[in-house]
């Protein structure tokens, strides 16, 4: 494996498996990526004193991450996935999603 450090200092180890290119990163390093991944998605109401959020806003917030977290697993930009619904261009949804 050959291990090239970034402009941020880290290092990643790189390598082809089963004809897959492979990237593999520290466990801290990874988590700090998906902090930042998350960072960006809304943050749930805050709870009342019984831990229960209130229903509609955590809801919309749920529903929120969701479209999130989908348009980046396709790889989609915001205003590509505006363009697309707008066209009626609505990407399929896979048996697990439903």
């Amino acid at each position: 494996m050959k291990a090239r450090p970034h402009r941020n200092g880290k290092t990643a180890k790189r390598d082809t498996i089963k004809g897959k290119r492979m990237v593999m990163i520290a466990g801290d390093d990874y988590e700090d990526l998906l902090r930042k991944v998350h960072a960006h998605e809304p943050d749930l109401p805050a709870s009342d004193a019984d831990g229960n959020y209130p229903a509609l806003q955590a809801l919309d917030a749920i529903k929120a991450r969701d479209i999130l977290r989908a348009r980046r697993k396709l790889g989609l930009s915001q205003a590509e996935l505006a363009l697309r619904v707008a066209k009626g261009i609505l990407p399929r949804r896979t048996q697990s999603e439903e």
